[in-house]
């Protein structure tokens, strides 16, 4: 394929922060990823995209070539490198982003502006980082909808009201609780009240079910660690998919035992971030409940459990509150926001309501934010697990 005139050698891409074509002429010390430079492609900061992940470079008279910086990895056509070859059609992924080099019009050029110059000019602003228990697409819109939240007075007047109605329904929860109680305790006697877990502790069925996830990383040294809980009987259990994106050999550590169990994948889906595991154990196994919906309300409490650094810190339970009513919408992705603390290893873990029922899924916090954490409704999670059953 030959150039057109005024057109040179670069990289297409759709922005995934508006679903936008773009393309950058290629020129000496063009970076891709998510650090703010002049002469940068900029990407919305998600894991799997480093800061300069990427640079073009060209010794005198060879062909433009994509290099990996600072131990990352490529990935074309299918596998996994260090350097790319940039010819017209070859397609590169940077983290979740797909680049496709070709001849693209160069106006500035034409212009006499500079390379650098004009990426500037189309680079997006900087944007605060995000640690997730992860990366994918539909991550970008819900960190700009979450960026705007953080900036605007409005929501911290909304934050203050909330843990002021947070506050109020918990003791009304705790008064309906009371009288429910002794209503069934008339009627029933008192051999048929509940009795499935102690008094004052909920959460005592959902913690026998919750485990962490330990995956080794298949392109490098080191381990991957989340959360995760049982969804059946027979020792299946539910984590995000980023948990175990990259590893190659999982297990997981049950509640109170110090020799790790083996697992397997069996079902993923990248878009909704999860994955399901088959763990080697013994049935049955406890099973954590389910709510039959994610019907809370804004200022509702909800209790996050899991294991926010590695096995040191397993079944760790914070709380918090939701901090919408019912989940956020970005665009075809629902999330709930809550800002219940959790952390790279509560991935997966499972957001709990008053009740010790699992609500979410927690997926994502906004590195340098307070409290502001999203969670996959139980809904998202049901479609999951009817699609695998």
């Amino acid at each position: 394929m030959s150039p057109a005139p005024g057109s040179t050698l670069g990289l297409s891409w759709i922005d995934p922060a508006t679903g936008a074509s773009r393309s950058l002429a290629l020129h000496e010390g063009l970076r891709v990823g998510s650090a703010w430079r002049r002469d940068a492609i900029v990407l919305p900061p998600v894991p799997g995209v480093l800061p300069e992940h990427a640079e073009a470079r060209r010794e005198p008279g060879a062909p433009w070539v994509l290099a990996a910086l600072e131990g990352a990895l490529l990935e074309t056509n299918g596998e996994r490198v260090s350097r790319v070859v940039l010819e017209p059609g070859t397609a590169v992924s940077v983290g979740p982003v797909r680049f496709v080099a070709g001849y693209v019009s160069a106006p500035e050029a034409a212009r006499g502006v500079s390379a650098p110059a004009a990426a500037a000019r189309r680079a997006a602003p900087p944007a605060p980082r995000v640690r997730a228990a992860g990366g994918r697409r539909w991550l970008y819109p819900a960190l700009g909808a979450a960026t705007a939240l953080l900036l605007g007075a409005v929501v911290l007047v909304r934050l203050v009201e909330a843990r002021r109605v947070a506050q109020e329904s918990e003791r009304a929860s705790a008064a309906q609780r009371e009288i429910t109680e002794k209503r069934m305790t008339r009627l029933l006697g008192p051999a048929a009240t509940p009795s499935a877990a102690p008094a004052g502790d909920p959460f005592e069925r959902v913690k026998a079910a919750v485990v962490t996830v330990v995956g080794k990383l298949s392109f490098e040294k080191g381990y991957a660690t989340g959360t995760g809980f049982f969804v059946d009987r027979r020792g299946r259990l539910v984590t995000n998919e980023h948990v175990v994106r990259r590893t190659d050999y999982q297990q997981v550590l049950l509640p109170g035992r110090e020799d790790p169990i083996d697992a397997r994948i069996v079902a993923r889906d990248e878009e909704l971030d999860l994955a399901m595991l088959q763990a080697y154990v013994d049935p049955p196994v406890a099973v954590a409940p389910l709510a039959p919906r994610s019907d809370l309300r804004m200022g509702d409490a909800v209790f996050a459990l899991g294991s926010p650094a590695g096995p040191k810190l397993a079944a760790s339970l914070s709380r918090g509150i939701l901090s919408s009513d019912g989940p956020r919408r970005f665009g075809d992705l629902r999330l709930l926001q809550h800002d219940a603390a959790i952390n790279p290893g509560s991935s997966g873990g499972p957001l709990l309501n008053a009740r010790g029922e699992v609500v979410g899924v927690n997926v994502l916090k906004v590195k340098g934010s307070e409290g502001l954490n999203f969670a996959i409704p139980v809904e998202e999670l049901r479609t999951f697990l009817d699609g695998v059953r």
